[in-house]
């Protein structure tokens, strides 16, 4: 059980520690993954927003534009959103002549997003977090079966504690292994209750009050850190019926 436990585990450990140590910095891969605005060149007049939104409907027939916004320089590229069922597309336009600039979301801002949803929910929403609680389960599991294992007696426990010289190379292979599992022994405890507590594993810098317990609610948050960073929007945006 320890050595199969141990191989599942310490690959979802690795996984888990990797993109947690990445998203330590997710704020700065927000920054520097967020290009410069966009800004019209033109010199008419700057559509309307029902003109733009007609613009977009034409642009893409049997699509509804369900938000415009604009950002603080009127020149800057204009958001809108446009839905047809479940579908949205979020895009920029041009203020002036109407012509569409690009994505509202860059594509580095996505993979950000894919990373930080990866490492809280496996890309598989409320079930991904779920599997990392099963994994924060199997985790101490390892760490309960790796003790008992390892336990050397009452009179000899300290002598595990350290390598020793002279020894082949399978009795050296087991020393290290005993060794590291036991002094990261404290870690790997940590780590699996957080992990459990949460119900998934967050990197360092996300507070219990950060954590989105919703998938809808991750890529929102993702969506309104790209908005501030990106444009700094004002409350001028509406919907479109």
């Amino acid at each position: 059980m320890h050595l199969w436990t141990g191989i599942a585990a310490g690959l979802y450990i690795l996984m888990i520690s990797l993109t947690g140590s990445v998203l330590v910095y997710s704020n700065e891969l927000y920054r520097a993954a967020t290009p410069e605005p966009i800004l019209s060149k033109g010199s008419g007049p700057r559509l309307t927003d029902d003109q733009l939104a007609e613009v977009a409907t034409r642009l893409y027939p049997g699509y509804r534009v369900v938000h415009l916004g604009r950002a603080l320089d009127f020149d800057q590229a204009v958001e809108v959103w446009l839905r047809r069922g479940g579908e949205i597309k979020k895009r920029l336009f041009d203020p002036r002549s109407g012509s569409e600039v690009g994505e509202s979301v860059p594509t580095a801002i996505r993979l950000v997003s894919k990373l930080l949803d990866l490492h809280d929910n496996l890309l598989a929403g409320e079930t991904g977090r779920k599997v990392n609680g099963i994994g924060a389960l199997a985790a101490l599991a390892l760490a309960a079966t790796g003790l008992v294992i390892w336990w050397p007696g009452i009179h000899t426990w300290r002598r595990s504690l350290s390598l020793h010289r002279g020894a082949g190379w399978k009795r050296m292979t087991w020393e290290l292994h005993s060794m590291i599992g036991f002094w990261s022994l404290g870690f790997t405890l940590v780590f699996a209750a957080e992990c459990y507590q949460d119900g998934g594993c967050h990197a360092g810098g996300y507070g219990h009050s950060d954590r989105l317990h919703d998938h809808s609610e991750q890529q929102q948050c993702s969506e309104r850190i790209v908005a501030s960073l990106d444009r700094k929007r004002l409350d001028l945006s509406h919907e479109v019926s």
